[in-house]
């Protein structure tokens, strides 16, 4: 786990370009994790990202704040604010008698899901977006600093014993 954080820490450094470029891809892709899309996460946040002109690679970044570890808990969460948006009770029914019966409980959880992660990466989104922005914002600033060449020194005034010969 220490080991994937610091690689995802790495790739963040390595991003480059336009802050707001690079802070609209992260919360396009922190946007795109809370939904319930698993295996299709990085497709759709490749695809805005596109689409809203931000970074695809800082939008796939972005996407694995919902990881194997993380996933339970963001889906949980998803679909509690889902039925609560929603005003409904618990959807599932451990009594389910057929199929049909399962797959319209499966129907009305995802529904549940994509409600509560929409609301939910929205608020993590936008945040994103602006933290990105400033962190990036600085970075650029800092390297701005460190690789600007020094001032030149003004002249001095020529030594009056030079300028007599």
């Amino acid at each position: 786990m220490k080991h994937t954080i610091k690689n995802w820490l790495a790739e963040c450094r390595e991003l480059s370009g336009d802050p707001r470029y690079l802070g609209r891809g992260m919360a396009i892709g922190i946007f795109v994790s809370m939904t319930p899309f698993f295996p299709f996460h990085t497709a759709i946040a490749l695809t805005m990202s596109v689409i809203l002109r931000g970074s695809k690679r800082a939008a796939a970044i972005g996407v694995w704040l919902s990881n194997p570890l993380t996933i339970p808990i963001c889906y949980f969460v998803t679909y509690k604010l889902g039925i609560t948006i929603l005003g409904t009770e618990s959807i599932y029914d451990p009594d389910w008698k057929t199929f049909s019966d399962l797959f319209k409980m499966g129907v009305d959880i995802v529904y549940a899901m994509i409600i509560g992660g929409f609301v939910l990466g929205t608020a993590l989104g936008i945040p994103t977006y602006y933290a990105t922005k400033k962190i990036f914002q600085r970075m650029q600033d800092r390297s701005n600093s460190v690789n600007k060449p020094p001032a030149p020194q003004a002249s001095l005034p020529p030594d009056t014993e030079e300028t007599k010969n």
